[in-house]
């Protein structure tokens, strides 16, 4: 079996885990929306203090991610499908911690809205563009 064939189950994987983490990431609530809120000085109060736990979880997922992205470069001398699997599966693991602590987020910030705020937080967040339909390729090859 050469290289390439042993390769593509892994990056399948990879590929597809690596995708929905970057949905996870997507209709997060951008700095500059909240300005059109109308925020009164004690919600946004609230939201620098929410803030700075959300700061923390980022920097542990990046830490994971980095420590994934470092066992994928590893398989690649001793490839084995289980071992790839296993990587798919933690990517997985990280991808609904995110998802979930975004959605708790988004809920603890739709919490301290009065409800005209609710409404436009709502109707921002939809209009939001997942991370996927802001890249384009325009015919290039990113292999």
């Amino acid at each position: 079996m050469n290289i390439i064939n042993a390769v593509k189950p892994m990056a399948k994987y990879l590929t597809a885990s690596l995708l929905l983490l970057s949905l996870s990431m997507g209709a997060m609530a951008k700095p500059g929306m909240y300005k059109q809120l109308d925020l009164s000085s004690d919600q946004k109060q609230q939201l620098k203090e929410m803030r700075g736990d959300k700061k923390q979880k980022h920097k542990a997922f990046k830490a994971s991610m980095k420590a994934i992205k470092q066992k994928s470069i590893t398989l690649l001398d001793n490839y084995s499908e289980s071992e790839a699997k296993k990587i798919a599966q933690e990517i997985s693991a990280i991808v609904e911690q995110k998802t979930l602590a975004r959605l708790a987020h988004q809920n603890a910030v739709y919490a301290i809205l009065n409800d005209e705020q609710k409404q436009k937080y709502k109707k921002l967040l939809s209009e939001q563009k997942m991370p996927f339909e802001h890249k384009k390729r325009h015919g290039k090859s990113h292999h």
